[in-house]
């Protein structure tokens, strides 16, 4: 289970400030319950969040495109798996 460190209070509303400065985005997927809940305990909770409730898409006027990991599995699965924890990467 991921700890985040106590310092991370300070990014409490990090997305209010994000969104403030960089109000424009367009979503191009939301994620279901399921696929968010893979990735619980092995993230912190800011990043799911901020997945379920604006989805995968794209913010910063392009420059940032967050989107569906399972999309790009396939990419990771042998170079970069962990098999401890069976995540490749989000």
């Amino acid at each position: 289970m991921f700890t985040p460190p106590a310092e991370w209070f300070l990014f409490k509303n990090m997305f209010e400030i994000f969104f403030k400065k960089y109000p424009e985005y367009t979503i191009a997927q939301k994620p279901d319950k399921e696929l968010l809940g893979r990735f619980e305990g092995k993230l912190p909770d800011q990043p799911i969040d901020f997945r379920e409730a604006y989805g995968f898409g794209t913010y910063v006027d392009g420059y940032l495109k967050l989107v569906n990991p399972l999309d790009f599995q396939s990419c990771f699965d042998e170079p970069y798996h962990d098999s401890l924890n069976g995540t490749s990467f989000f």
